[in-house]
């Protein structure tokens, strides 16, 4: 007979590697602020060997770790609230006393993940007035420092989340170790997130930046102006500055690459698991009558919607009415919506992200056209050398948090009902991302321009198990799990995934892939890294057998290496398609959001 004393011991160690899981999955990092982490518990103390004069004044910093001068939360723009919600930003305010930059400014609207600042999870948090930006700096970086061989690359970080989730501040982000030890100035921002980043109707639009919808992406522009404009009393040099950013952040560093508005503002650019494909702005802005279950709201039904709700409108029919008088109608959504009624309108998705629009084809900000158009004409975009690359697993991430094929209890995975099935789908998903947005890029890059382009693939799977957890299985080298080794930061809950036994390797790889991003940053190719010490980085390639990627392991596996590992996304789409084990479902899931289904009579 079972002894109930036993089962009670195995619900509490279920429960356990349940909330571990809770903690350890990097859906966290999302919503994880420097001021609730864990390196931050000591509030930070104004340093005058800190201060640092703007154009809109002084500011005050303080000592970090590392040998290194942080400033939290500058504004970079005027606070886009009231009339100047929806426009373009526009220059921050002077202020007379100096400003004490130790304190992150806010998040922008978002829902929240984790909880934090006493939130529930899944409640809207954030201000509207959130155009901050964060900036480290080694300590030996002064002032004023004559131009020349003193003055230090600016690396440009832009988060990721879906353009819907995150923030500049986020622990995961601190640029102390990577400005202390790689001697580059860190940049980190906000962007406006979600609706409130990217919207279009036609009520909005007094120029054609307004007009645009893009504002989260012109946010992104005015802060690498600002950054012109100052870093240069920061101990960097605004004439190589390189931008980087993952997922999201990854998307608006090529729309920087593909914006006219950014030209000459940056002069590298790395892609972290990104891709670029804007949305069709008509489409973006008009009623979607067809559209299919779980695509974004268009601006105009955002609009029919608030009107309704705020008793402006009986019916859908009589909301459409109101939508022509401009003047009425931009006065409604600019002085009249609050942010919470904004945000309810639209339906939620995975890690606390929104399914509205992101970045639009507007014409004017953004061309119209996709990656492959874009970037086959070097006239049309601005040309920089490039870094670009994904995660093995990429799509782990998002299937271990919705795949039919795990066991959950409480919602949570544990383990697999049909672990075949979920590889399956977890290989092409991330093969069709790779092929996509790192292997048809890079060649069309490198074929049309003569600027070089360095692709890679991190490896990385050795993740601790969570008592009856298979990390490794379940996430493995999965979406944004490259970040901490990016900048050194192994922060919770990222130092929950990875067992002690790793720590040498981990920090071994981590100062690898710092050594060839700060190289990158400072001279445009990452070679064998910053000091000399590190496997030769070669640029990609389309010659037969040539080696033309680098893959990030950690040594005891196949180590840094490179590779002529190459895929096409007509080519990954063949092997789907001539897969007998591939179930319909599973067939037409892998092309959600994809043209060209091979046969869409399996897809009806």
């Amino acid at each position: 007979m079972r002894d109930k004393g036993d089962d009670v011991k195995k619900f509490l160690l279920v429960a356990l590697a349940i909330v571990l899981i809770l903690v350890a999955v990097p859906a966290v990092y999302y919503a994880s602020l420097v001021s609730g982490s864990d390196d931050e518990e000591v509030p930070a103390i104004a340093s005058q060997t800190a201060t640092r004069t703007t154009t809109e004044g002084e500011v005050v910093g303080f000592i970090d770790r590392y040998d290194a001068h942080a400033w939290l939360g500058i504004p970079y723009a005027a606070p886009p609230v009231g009339d100047f919600r929806w426009r373009a930003p526009t220059p921050p305010s002077p202020h007379e006393a100096p400003l004490v930059a130790t304190r992150a400014g806010s998040m922008c609207p978002q829902i929240s993940m984790d909880g934090e600042g006493g939130a529930k999870r899944g409640a809207l948090v954030g201000d509207e007035d959130c155009l901050y930006l964060n900036i480290w700096a080694p300590a030996t970086a002064r002032e004023l420092v004559p131009q020349g061989e003193d003055r230090l690359p600016v690396m440009f970080w832009i988060h990721g989340g879906g353009n819907s989730i995150g923030s500049g501040a986020q622990s995961w982000y601190n640029g102390s170790l990577m400005a202390g030890e790689q001697k580059v100035v860190v940049v980190t921002i906000n962007y406006r997130l979600g609706p409130l980043g990217w919207f279009r109707h036609p009520a909005l639009g007094s120029s054609p930046e307004d007009a645009s919808g893009n504002y989260g992406t012109l946010d992104i522009i005015a802060a690498l102006r600002w950054v012109q404009d100052n870093i240069s009393n920061f101990g960097g040099d605004p004439g190589n500055v390189t931008i980087y950013g993952e997922s999201a952040g990854g998307v608006n560093v090529l729309s920087m690459m593909a914006s006219p508005l950014a030209k000459g503002l940056f002069h590298r650019a790395i892609v972290e698991s990104g891709g670029y494909s804007p949305y069709d702005r008509n489409v973006a802005e008009n009623f979607t009558d067809e559209s299919p279950p779980g695509a974004a709201l268009s601006g105009k039904e955002v609009a029919a919607t608030l009107l309704q709700r705020a008793g402006r409108a009986n019916d859908r029919a009589a909301a459409k009415q109101l939508l022509d008088d401009d003047q009425a109608m931009a006065s409604f959504l600019r002085r009249d919506v609050s942010v919470a009624a904004l945000f309810s309108v639209y339906r939620g998705s995975s890690l606390g992200m929104l399914q509205s629009p992101a970045v639009f084809g507007d014409g004017y900000v953004l061309p119209a056209e996709g990656a492959a158009e874009l970037f086959s004409d070097p006239a049309r975009y601005n040309v920089v050398p490039l870094i670009i690359g994904t995660n093995r697993d990429e799509v782990k991430l998002f299937l271990a948090l919705g795949s039919p094929y795990l066991r959950r209890v409480f919602g949570f995975p544990w383990g697999f009902s049909d672990k075949a099935a979920y590889e399956r789908v977890a290989r092409y998903g991330s093969a069709l991302w790779k092929a996509s947005a790192v292997d048809e890029i890079a060649s069309t890059i490198s074929s049309n321009s003569g600027a070089p382009v360095f692709a890679y693939r991190f490896d990385v799977d050795d993740l601790r198990d969570l008592l009856i957890i298979d990390l490794k299985e379940i996430l493995g080298a999965a979406h944004a799990f490259e970040i901490p080794f990016v900048f050194g930061n192994f922060v919770s809950p990222f130092n929950l995934v990875h067992p002690e036994s790793w720590r040498d390797e981990r920090d071994l790889l981590s100062n690898t892939m710092m050594s060839y991003w700060a190289e990158f940053a400072r001279h445009g190719d990452p070679g064998t890294g910053r000091l000399g010490e590190q496997p030769q980085w070669t640029a990609w390639t389309d010659a037969p057998g040539a080696d033309r990627i680098m893959l990030f392991d950690y040594e005891s596996d196949a180590g840094v290496r490179m590779s002529d590992l190459r895929l096409t996304e007509a080519g990954v789409k063949a092997e789907i398609a001539a897969d007998p084990a591939l179930t319909d479902e599973q067939y037409c899931g892998l092309w959600r959001d994809r043209d060209g289904i091979p046969d869409p009579t399996r897809c009806q």
